[in-house]
Protein backbone atom coordinates (compact mmCIF):
# COMPACT_ATOMS: atom_id res chain seq x y z
CA UNK A 1 0.00 0.00 0.00
CA UNK A 2 2.86 2.60 0.98
CA UNK A 3 4.23 2.21 -2.62
CA UNK A 4 0.84 3.11 -4.55
CA UNK A 5 1.21 6.74 -4.77
CA UNK A 6 5.33 6.61 -6.28
CA UNK A 7 5.78 6.91 -10.09
CA UNK A 8 6.82 3.43 -11.57
CA UNK A 9 9.98 2.85 -13.82
CA UNK A 10 7.51 2.85 -16.41
CA UNK A 11 6.26 6.18 -16.09
CA UNK A 12 9.44 8.36 -14.46
CA UNK A 13 9.68 11.92 -15.38
CA UNK A 14 12.32 12.94 -17.99
CA UNK A 15 13.27 16.04 -20.07
CA UNK A 16 11.23 16.94 -22.88
CA UNK A 17 14.07 16.91 -26.05
CA UNK A 18 12.54 19.68 -27.59
CA UNK A 19 11.74 22.46 -24.47
CA UNK A 20 13.49 20.90 -21.56
CA UNK A 21 10.53 20.45 -19.34
CA UNK A 22 10.24 17.52 -16.95
CA UNK A 23 7.58 15.24 -18.38
CA UNK A 24 5.81 11.84 -18.27
CA UNK A 25 6.75 9.60 -21.40
CA UNK A 26 3.17 8.06 -21.36
CA UNK A 27 1.53 11.45 -22.33
CA UNK A 28 -0.43 11.93 -25.53
CA UNK A 29 1.04 8.57 -26.74
CA UNK A 30 4.49 9.97 -26.96
CA UNK A 31 6.22 6.92 -25.21
CA UNK A 32 9.57 6.58 -26.05
CA UNK A 33 9.93 9.94 -27.84
CA UNK A 34 10.72 12.21 -24.83
CA UNK A 35 8.49 14.91 -25.81
CA UNK A 36 6.01 16.60 -23.34
CA UNK A 37 2.40 17.31 -24.42
CA UNK A 38 2.63 20.68 -26.36
CA UNK A 39 5.68 19.60 -27.96
CA UNK A 40 4.06 16.40 -29.03
CA UNK A 41 0.97 18.38 -30.26
CA UNK A 42 2.99 20.85 -32.53
CA UNK A 43 5.30 17.59 -33.96
CA UNK A 44 1.96 16.18 -34.72
CA UNK A 45 0.64 19.09 -36.67
CA UNK A 46 3.78 19.53 -38.36
CA UNK A 47 3.60 15.46 -39.47
CA UNK A 48 0.03 16.42 -40.59
CA UNK A 49 0.89 19.47 -42.85
CA UNK A 50 3.88 17.12 -44.47
CA UNK A 51 1.29 14.31 -45.31
CA UNK A 52 -0.77 16.51 -46.59
CA UNK A 53 -4.39 17.05 -44.60
CA UNK A 54 -4.53 21.10 -44.34
CA UNK A 55 -5.10 21.17 -48.03
CA UNK A 56 -8.48 22.11 -48.17
CA UNK A 57 -8.90 23.89 -44.26
CA UNK A 58 -5.97 25.72 -42.81
CA UNK A 59 -5.08 25.20 -39.48
CA UNK A 60 -4.55 28.61 -37.31
CA UNK A 61 -2.25 26.47 -34.86
CA UNK A 62 -0.29 24.85 -37.47
CA UNK A 63 2.73 26.70 -37.90
CA UNK A 64 3.45 25.97 -41.14
CA UNK A 65 -0.28 26.88 -42.43
CA UNK A 66 0.22 30.39 -40.24
CA UNK A 67 2.87 31.72 -42.95
CA UNK A 68 2.47 35.04 -43.31
CA UNK A 69 0.49 35.99 -46.35
CA UNK A 70 1.96 38.49 -48.58
CA UNK A 71 0.14 41.41 -50.29
CA UNK A 72 0.29 44.83 -51.58
CA UNK A 73 -2.23 47.61 -52.96
CA UNK A 74 -1.65 49.31 -55.75
CA UNK A 75 -3.26 52.50 -56.80
CA UNK A 76 -3.83 53.82 -60.43
CA UNK A 77 -5.26 56.79 -61.25
CA UNK A 78 -9.03 58.64 -60.32
CA UNK A 79 -11.29 57.18 -63.12
CA UNK A 80 -13.98 59.48 -62.58
CA UNK A 81 -15.19 62.37 -60.49
CA UNK A 82 -18.97 63.18 -59.86
CA UNK A 83 -21.25 64.23 -56.85
CA UNK A 84 -21.19 60.69 -55.28
CA UNK A 85 -17.47 60.92 -54.74
CA UNK A 86 -14.40 60.16 -56.25
CA UNK A 87 -13.38 57.00 -58.30
CA UNK A 88 -9.66 55.72 -57.90
CA UNK A 89 -9.09 52.79 -59.44
CA UNK A 90 -6.52 50.10 -57.46
CA UNK A 91 -5.02 46.55 -58.08
CA UNK A 92 -4.41 44.25 -55.15
CA UNK A 93 -2.06 41.77 -55.39
CA UNK A 94 -2.55 38.69 -52.62
CA UNK A 95 0.39 35.90 -53.06
CA UNK A 96 0.33 35.04 -56.52
CA UNK A 97 -3.33 36.30 -57.47
CA UNK A 98 -4.25 39.87 -58.82
CA UNK A 99 -7.65 41.70 -58.35
CA UNK A 100 -8.73 44.82 -60.14
CA UNK A 101 -11.21 47.08 -58.73
CA UNK A 102 -12.33 50.77 -58.06
CA UNK A 103 -13.39 52.63 -55.19
CA UNK A 104 -15.27 55.49 -54.21
CA UNK A 105 -14.29 58.09 -51.56
CA UNK A 106 -15.73 61.00 -50.32
CA UNK A 107 -14.49 63.75 -48.59
CA UNK A 108 -13.96 63.39 -44.47
CA UNK A 109 -17.43 63.91 -43.31
CA UNK A 110 -15.63 65.37 -40.20
CA UNK A 111 -14.82 68.25 -41.80
CA UNK A 112 -10.95 66.96 -41.76
CA UNK A 113 -9.22 67.83 -44.66
CA UNK A 114 -8.91 64.29 -47.45
CA UNK A 115 -10.85 61.99 -48.29
CA UNK A 116 -12.02 58.64 -46.59
CA UNK A 117 -14.38 55.44 -47.98
CA UNK A 118 -17.82 56.07 -49.11
CA UNK A 119 -20.01 54.50 -46.46
CA UNK A 120 -18.92 51.81 -44.01
CA UNK A 121 -20.01 48.69 -45.83
CA UNK A 122 -17.09 47.57 -48.21
CA UNK A 123 -19.82 46.46 -50.59
CA UNK A 124 -21.23 49.74 -50.73
CA UNK A 125 -17.53 51.73 -51.88
CA UNK A 126 -15.82 48.74 -53.66
CA UNK A 127 -17.71 48.00 -56.80
CA UNK A 128 -19.30 45.01 -56.96
CA UNK A 129 -16.90 43.00 -59.15
CA UNK A 130 -13.81 43.58 -56.77
CA UNK A 131 -15.89 43.01 -53.24
CA UNK A 132 -17.52 39.68 -54.90
CA UNK A 133 -14.01 38.10 -55.77
CA UNK A 134 -12.26 39.31 -52.93
CA UNK A 135 -15.25 38.18 -50.46
CA UNK A 136 -15.80 34.80 -52.10
CA UNK A 137 -11.79 34.65 -51.65
CA UNK A 138 -12.00 35.20 -47.80
CA UNK A 139 -15.00 33.12 -47.48
CA UNK A 140 -13.34 30.24 -48.76
CA UNK A 141 -9.80 30.44 -47.45
CA UNK A 142 -10.26 31.40 -43.95
CA UNK A 143 -6.20 32.44 -43.21
CA UNK A 144 -7.09 35.16 -45.97
CA UNK A 145 -9.97 36.47 -43.31
CA UNK A 146 -7.64 37.07 -41.18
CA UNK A 147 -6.58 40.30 -43.40
CA UNK A 148 -9.78 41.19 -44.45
CA UNK A 149 -9.66 44.12 -42.55
CA UNK A 150 -6.28 45.08 -42.83
CA UNK A 151 -6.69 45.07 -46.80
CA UNK A 152 -9.49 47.03 -47.20
CA UNK A 153 -8.12 50.01 -44.54
CA UNK A 154 -4.57 50.23 -47.18
CA UNK A 155 -6.90 50.09 -50.05
CA UNK A 156 -9.28 52.83 -48.22
CA UNK A 157 -5.94 54.46 -47.32
CA UNK A 158 -4.25 54.58 -50.54
CA UNK A 159 -6.63 55.52 -53.00
CA UNK A 160 -7.30 58.30 -50.68
CA UNK A 161 -4.28 59.68 -50.81
CA UNK A 162 -4.89 59.63 -55.25
CA UNK A 163 -8.26 61.30 -54.36
CA UNK A 164 -6.83 64.24 -52.55
CA UNK A 165 -4.20 64.80 -54.86
CA UNK A 166 -6.37 65.00 -57.87
CA UNK A 167 -8.97 67.27 -56.01
CA UNK A 168 -6.35 69.29 -54.96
Amino acid sequence: MANRGRFSSFNQPVKCRVCGKLTTESVNGALGLALCGPCQDEAGLENEHADGHHEIVQCAACPDCAVAISWLVQVGAVVATGASGVDVSFVLRIEEEEYEGTATLIPRRDGRQGYEAAGSSPDYWLDVAFWSRFRSLTDAHSRYREIERDVLQAIAGECAVVAGAAAS
